[in-house]
């Protein structure tokens, strides 16, 4: 579905250093918080044996600082935990939004605003982490 395609657009392939790239990753995010919010998915938390039974499913992320490989690494971790997507995702787009602000032109007063703008959030989503 949707999901999964936005999964593979964004977590899986390499993201450009663009806004787009931004929106699709955040779209991707808030419509996998909708979800746990409907469904229960195993984490870290023991299940207390009330029904309904935990969903299990198991997410894949590649090491991120692994020589030679950003967003792309061969070294993987994986574990059925529903906290491993969010905080890979959220790293995700704090990573973005810093690559953005970075790449923006210092000369203009746009390039500036937009830089100030995207490291404040970069900061902001790091920081909820």
């Amino acid at each position: 579905g949707e999901l999964t395609r936005l999964r593979d657009q964004t977590v899986v392939g390499k993201a450009e250093a663009h806004e787009s790239a931004l929106r699709a990753l955040s779209r991707y995010y808030g419509m996998f918080l909708s979800i746990t919010k409907r469904f229960p998915f195993a984490s870290d938390e023991q299940w207390n044996g009330v029904l309904p039974v935990p969903i299990k499913m198991t997410f894949v992320w590649h090491d991120l600082f692994e020589a030679g490989g950003f967003f792309g690494g061969r070294k993987k971790a994986s574990a059925a935990n529903i906290n491993l997507e969010k905080i890979g995702t959220l790293f995700n787009i704090g990573a973005l939004q810093s690559q953005i602000a970075q790449a923006q032109s210092f000369a203009t007063d746009e390039g500036l605003k937009t830089s100030f703008k995207m490291f404040s959030a970069s900061a902001v989503t790091f920081h909820n982490l």
